[in-house]
């Protein structure tokens, strides 16, 4: 039975309206994984949510908001796992190319195993294809994720001893798109993932280190 948030316990206004916010988001990731982010409706994130549509639009003006909330949401989650996996693999001391591939190995099985996310992504940029207002905001929502992932890099390489050589923002760009191609080949080809090791990832992982040998050296002082 769908409860609207003003019947939620007696907390605060901004603290009740966190908590709404949260469990509409998570009850949008579901549906949309389920059934698509154009088919989703909203009265099925909020029957999945346990909230009326007041509360809905009380929180977010439409579907559409609702994704790129969930979004960004969902990459401040990513990035701040995918760095904490990177600093605990890299070593104490200065890395070699073989601690950098561990990490890339272990950072792209992570990735991957986020399915659910790429399909919601994936059809998203469909939708922008045919939209210019969807276009705008998803071409917005690229752009900070782009330049999110080469701060989250530098950041990692700096730890780790190594720097980048180029422009981070086109090294960030060309590794999410390297990344998400092989991903979402996988999931068509029906390979695994979750990160377990299936026919065709080592070509894969090997084009990546390739990558990252090319455009990384030790840092010098």
């Amino acid at each position: 039975m769908s409860t609207d948030v003003d019947t939620a316990p007696a907390v605060g206004d901004s603290e009740r309206r966190r908590r709404t916010r949260e469990r509409l988001m998570d009850a949008a990731f579901d549906v949309f994984a389920e059934a698509g982010v154009h088919t989703a409706s909203v009265e099925a994130i909020c029957e999945r949510a346990g909230f009326s549509r007041g509360a809905f639009y009380s929180n977010f003006e439409s579907k559409e908001e609702l994704f790129f909330a969930l979004s960004d949401r969902e990459v401040d989650k990513t990035l701040a796992r995918a760095t904490d996996i990177a600093r605990e693999v890299f070593p104490a001391s200065a890395p070699n190319g073989e601690d950098v591939a561990e990490v890339v190995r272990t950072m792209i099985q992570f990735v991957r195993g986020e399915a659910n996310w790429h399909r919601i992504v994936a059809e998203y940029r469909l939708l922008a294809m045919r939209s210019g207002d969807v276009a705008t905001r998803y071409l917005d929502f690229t752009r900070r994720l782009n330049e999110r992932v080469g701060d989250m890099l530098e950041t990692i390489t700096l730890g780790a001893g190594l720097r980048f050589v180029g422009d981070i923002r086109l090294i960030s760009r060309t590794l999410i798109a390297l990344s998400s191609a092989i991903t979402e080949e996988q999931m068509l080809g029906g390979q695994s993932t979750d990160g377990r090791e299936t026919e065709g990832d080592p070509l894969d992982f090997e084009a990546i280190v390739a990558y990252v040998h090319l455009v990384t050296e030790p840092a010098i002082d």
